[in-house]
């Protein structure tokens, strides 16, 4: 594959119901959760898992961008029965539902397989982060690639789910500078690929942004409803 054949096209695929990688930002990841959660018509739930380095004597240090997103459920998960606690909520929460894993720093994170191979139904969307490729143990359907990222980078994580995977990052790097120019990343995904080594596409980082920001009905009752508290508690 040379770069003077290589041809990209726009990723139009759903990632529900798939295991997908995020390397980058937090605010990818959420970009990318809030269309997931439009296609379902925001029906189901969606929880934060939050894995803890075990050795650690201080707890995570979760960025704002997420604490500050309204989630059905967060769980922390350092042991195993804490991992159990994840999976017994998967099982009984209202369905389609949507998990993100973020790790707390420090690489070499995997997702317990126990529960990677509870999680294989349509129903379930898994969603890990890594800020510079790491979990890379797991054998994701998709991967969102940072707009910084290298051929090098990308040979690398692509590398990790097999030899012929990773000789699609050959020839990136001539495309790499303009894809970014353009506002756009590569992902990596094989399904419903013909090819069992997955294709490259490119992708918006900022598609979903503007859904991000949209306040549910739920919410803007609540708001609501704090306000006139406030407005009674102020002419009492």
């Amino acid at each position: 594959m040379s770069s003077e054949t290589l041809q990209l096209e726009g990723f139009d695929g759903s990632i529900r119901g798939t295991k997908t990688l995020f390397i980058g930002k937090e605010q990818d990841l959420l970009c990318r959760l809030a269309v997931l959660e439009g296609e379902s018509l925001f029906k189901g739930r969606t929880i934060l898992v939050i894995q803890e380095r075990a050795r650690s004597t201080q707890g995570a240090s979760v960025p704002l961008c997420l604490l500050k997103r309204r989630w059905d459920c967060v769980f922390r998960v350092r042991e195993n029965f804490e991992a159990q606690m994840v999976a017994t909520y998967a099982a009984n929460a209202p369905k389609p539902l949507r998990i993100v894993w973020w790790c707390d720093g420090g690489g070499g994170h995997e997702i317990p397989r126990a529960l990677w191979n509870r999680w294989t139904k349509n129903d379930v969307t898994l969603l890990g982060f890594s800020h510079a490729g790491d979990m890379l143990g797991c054998e994701w359907d998709t991967i969102y690639f940072p707009k910084d990222a290298t051929e090098s980078m990308i040979g690398v994580v692509l590398g990790s789910r097999g030899t012929g995977v990773r000789s699609l990052a050959s020839g990136i790097s001539g495309h790499l500078t303009e894809i970014s120019a353009s506002g756009a990343a590569l992902v990596w995904s094989n399904v419903g690929d013909a090819d069992t080594r997955g294709s490259l596409y490119w992708y918006d980082p900022t598609e979903g942004r503007a859904q991000m920001y949209k306040m549910s009905k739920v919410e803007a009752v609540g708001m609501l409803d704090e306000v006139a508290r406030w407005m009674e508690q102020g002419m009492g």
